[in-house]
């Protein structure tokens, strides 16, 4: 659920019927002391899908998966097992998109755990000692991504062996296609986590439908309807601020259509907001989002609203 969640909301492709599914799932799933699924893994998926559904997560969530974390700095995907590459990456990028500082010990701690594991050639293994391969090393980039590093700066290069991208170059053939390790087959989970690290951001991935037209403040993730598209029985806008940022004021909030400001008419939150389509006027007509963040930096999207 939750992979399908963040795939489609980079397509720009959940709908308002969608969300409220995702919603209702994760939130049947939750425990109330914010445990999720087996363990560390199926957590931090979850916190990824919350994002994506412009959902709160329960308070104690990003607690526990903080809790979770092992002595050594790295996530085991389940108590009792061994801490992971592909685990600790996604833990990263769950904890970085609800705002966990770049500087806190758990990153910190997070950060030392991938340096130690990273080999010679510049990929990661699943864990320390085993052979690099493309799916872990690919993980890995995301949750350097997200600890706000960048992969080809020096801290991740090793002598002789490059970084973590320059890996992922020498499994990709001349087809495009991502070999899982030297001299194995093409794969297609491979030769995707490949594309993922190549692209230069973690976890969850944004739609490129919305058009901010001042880029500091905050931004729409996502939209329903897209562009020019019919409404169902809601308009449904997800935003957010930029990483680090104050987060967005839901009292600033102003939804404009068709020239009439319908915010009033809205259920707002500081991740999103969703009006019935009755309320919003004739149609088709523009829709005009003003977003403030908590620091007064502001941000305005344009969009059309169909038939």
């Amino acid at each position: 659920m939750a992979r399908w969640a963040l795939a489609m909301s980079a397509a720009g492709r959940l709908d308002d019927r969608d969300v409220r599914g995702l919603q209702a799932g994760l939130t049947a799933d939750w425990g109330a002391d914010g445990t999720f699924g087996a363990g560390a893994l199926d957590l931090g998926w979850a916190l990824l899908a919350a994002r994506a559904a412009a959902m709160e997560p329960p308070q104690l969530a990003l607690e526990r998966l903080r809790l979770t974390q092992g002595t050594d700095g790295g996530w085991p995907s389940r108590s009792g097992a061994r801490a992971d590459t592909v685990t600790t990456a996604t833990a990263l990028q769950a904890l970085a998109t609800w705002g966990e500082p770049r500087d806190s010990d758990t990153v910190r701690r997070a950060r030392r755990w991938l340096l130690r594991q990273q080999r010679r050639d510049g990929g990661f293994p699943v864990w320390r000692g085993r052979r690099s391969t493309a799916v872990e090393t690919a993980w890995a980039t995301l949750g350097i991504r997200a600890l706000g590093d960048d992969p080809r700066s020096a801290s991740w290069r090793r002598r002789g062996g490059g970084g973590p991208l320059g890996y992922l170059r020498r499994l990709q053939g001349a087809s495009g296609g991502v070999v899982v390790t030297a001299g194995g087959r093409e794969s297609v989970l491979a030769t995707a986590l490949t594309a993922l690290a190549f692209a230069g951001r973690p976890l969850p991935l944004e739609s490129t439908a919305s058009a901010v037209v001042v880029s500091h403040g905050p931004r729409v993730i996502r939209r329903s309807p897209v562009d020019g598209g019919h409404p169902g029985e809601v308009v449904l806008v997800a935003y957010r601020d930029n990483p680090g940022g104050t987060g967005v004021d839901p009292g600033q909030v102003r939804f404009v259509v068709g020239g009439r400001d319908v915010t009033a008419a809205a259920r707002v939150t500081s991740l999103g907001l969703q009006v019935a389509t009755n309320r919003v006027g004739p149609r088709p007509a523009t829709a005009v989002l003003l977003l403030t963040d908590r620091a007064g930096n502001s941000s305005r999207t344009v969009w059309t609203i169909g038939r």
